[in-house]
This record gives structure tokens, C-alpha cells and sequence, in this order.
């Protein structure tokens, strides 16, 4: 999602995004949090609401919408360059460890924060593929974070692992219901495979949608033009997993356990300014003038005097004659011999 809106920008399109639903939406959080990076001077975005009636599909190059009902939104989902993210369409949320050198701890708190019990079961992660040589060390780090995590809380956080094998070729597998049984019962599934070309395509057969896919590893950044190519994910992530859950205003001890290195509370209060932004292009872009730093311009030059002009005249001159006498006395040389 977040390609497209960067290729409309880099092609540069004014691209508006614009949104009905709350600020507290987990799609709308990542956005506001993540469209910093791609902004240009040329780029509106406005949230959380904009008029319909004032919206000129001529002006617009490319609208992505953000709702759970596309009935609201007829007259521009008409248009060629509008494109619409059903928010209420949920799916599961995975992940896919790479190759390389990891820093599994950092992977596995990542992992242990996404599926903490306290975090709705539809928003936790809920299952990794993974090469069949990083089970071990994954699972030793895993139990680590675990067995600190009920000393320092006092807390019965069990994470119950479900291991599911694709290292035969040959066996018919229905990842749908082994990926079905293990939320329904609150479990991570934990795929083993041989090489990522086997991750995706298990994630291609698989008949139900992707909320989320997560690359993580060094390799990540890599293998994602491959993997975003054929798995159909409705949000892509490098290197780390996005909150699906957000942390609310609460005291009490049920509230949502997210990682504060992946969704800081000053992050979801940053992501409830763009309430109060204003409607009107050079307001915005003197709003953002500290985030975005502006293009150097290109030198091109000094401009050039009159007598500088006149000096380089009379030296081309003279560089003329100056070829035209050597020239003359060369052939005067030939003639007379």
C-alpha cells in the first residue's frame, strides 16, 4: 500500500489520502505514523475526513480509501486511479523469518509482543514460516524471553507453540484449517520450511486472506519485490511487525500489551494531531516544512557580465585567426616546395 502511494509521488502526482473512519483505526495509526517518509511539497494528505462535494476527480491523480463500507464511496471508486482497503475484512496476520545472520532476540520480542493473551486473538500473530534450521535457535530464544517474562511479571503468559512441517514436497497440506484450529485455540503455528520459495507458495494456495505478512531478518528488504509480487497481503512489513493491536488510555491490567520498540505511546498520540490539520495546500506544507527536507536546488552557474562577455569574444576571435594563420602558412610551406 504504502509502494503504490511512494510510486505515485516518486512519478510526481499529487496523491491525497483521505479517510472517514477514527484515528484510532490500526490501519490509519501505521499510516500516520509511516507517511512521513514518503511525503513530497506536491503530495496532500488529508485525514480524517474530507467533503465529497468539493472533490474534484480531474485535480486527484490516485485516492486510496480506508473504510469498512465502499458504498459511501461510488462516485470516486468510479475513477481509474481510486483504490479501496476494506477495514473490516480481517485475515491473519503472519510472519516469515529469513535467511541471514538474525538478532534473535529481537525477533522474539517482536514475536512475544504480537501474541500476548492480552491482545485479541484476530489481532495477534499468528503464525511463522520459518527454514527448518532456525527452529532450534528460535525456540531456545523464545523459551528465554518466556521464562523472563514470568519472572519479572508474575505472569502465566504461555505461549503454546503448534509445529506444522512442509518439508515433504509431496504431502497434500491444508494449511487453512491447521491455521484455523491454532488461532481459534490461541496458539502460534509454527510452519517449517525448507527454503522461502516453499513459504510462498503455501501462502499463495492458502484460500483465506492475509491481513498481514511480515519479512523479518536481514534479508528481508531483499526478498520483498519477490514475495509482495505473488502473496496477496493487505500490509506488508520489513523487519518488523506492525501493531495490529493499540494500546488505549486504561489502568486496567487487561488493556493491550504491545512493544514499545514497534508502537510507542508518543507515536499513537503523534498519530491523533492529523485531526486538526488544515484544508488548504500552503498550510500544509508549512506545517510539514520541518519534517520534509526541501531539495537543494541544482547550481547553474553565475551569470556573466558584459565586459566578460566582450573578453571571451575577443579571445575566440583570436583563437580563430590564430588557426587560420597556421593553416594558411602550413599550405603556403606545401605550395612552395
Amino acid at each position: 500500500m504504502l509502494g503504490s502511494l511512494a510510486a505515485s509521488i516518486a512519478a510526481g502526482n499529487v496523491t491525497i489520502l483521505a479517510t472517514t473512519i477514527s484515528s484510532n483505526d490500526p490501519l490509519l495509526s501505521v499510516l500516520s505514523r509511516e507517511w512521513a517518509q514518503y511525503l513530497d511539497r506536491d503530495c496532500n494528505f488529508l485525514v480524517p475526513s474530507f467533503d465529497l462535494s468539493e472533490f474534484d476527480q480531474g485535480m486527484v491523480n490516485q485516492v486510496v480509501i480506508y473504510d469498512g463500507f465502499p458504498q459511501s464511496y461510488q462516485s470516486i471508486l468510479a475513477s481509474p486511479g481510486s483504490k479501496f482497503f476494506n477495514t473490516r475484512d480481517g485475515g491473519f496476520n503472519i510472519a516469515i523469518i529469513c535467511e541471514g545472520h538474525k538478532s534473535w532476540p529481537l525477533i522474539t520480542q517482536q514475536v512475544q509482543s504480537m501474541t500476548d493473551p492480552h491482545i485479541p486473538i484476530l489481532d495477534r500473530l499468528h503464525a511463522i514460516f520459518i527454514r527448518e534450521e532456525d527452529v532450534e535457535p528460535f525456540q531456545q530464544s523464545m523459551n528465554h524471553v518466556l521464562e523472563s517474562t514470568r519472572t519479572d511479571r508474575n505472569s502465566g503468559n504461555e505461549h503454546v507453540v503448534v509445529l506444522k512441517s512442509l518439508l515433504s514436497e509431496h504431502v497434500d497440506v491444508d494449511l487453512d484449517s491447521d491455521l484455523a484450529s491454532a488461532t481459534e485455540q490461541g496458539r502460534l503455528l509454527l510452519v517449517v520450511v525448507r527454503s522461502l520459495e516453499r513459504a510462498v507458495d503455501a501462502l499463495v494456495a492458502l484460500s483465506s486472506s492475509i491481513m498481514q505478512l511480515a519479512l523479518l531478518g536481514p534479508e528481508a528488504s531483499k526478498v520483498y519485490s519477490f514475495v509482495s509480487t505473488w502473496v496477496p497481503a493487505k500490509v506488508m512489513a520489513i523487519d518488523f511487525i506492525y501493531p495490529i493491536a493499540i494500546t488505549r488510555e486504561s489502568t486496567e491490567p487487561t488493556s493491550a500489551v504491545v512493544s514499545p520498540h514497534t508502537f510507542s505511546r508518543q507515536m499513537f498520540k503523534a498519530s491523533r494531531r492529523t485531526q486538526q490539520l488544515p484544508d488548504d495546500t500552503p498550510s500544509i506544507r508549512a506545517t510539514y516544512e520541518g519534517l520534509v527536507v526541501p531539495l537543494k536546488p541544482e547550481p547553474r552557474g553565475e551569470r556573466i557580465g558584459f565586459f566578460t562577455q566582450v573578453e571571451y569574444l575577443v579571445k575566440s576571435v583570436g583563437a580563430t585567426l590564430g588557426l587560420i594563420t597556421i593553416g594558411g602558412i602550413y599550405y603556403g610551406i606545401r605550395r612552395f616546395r
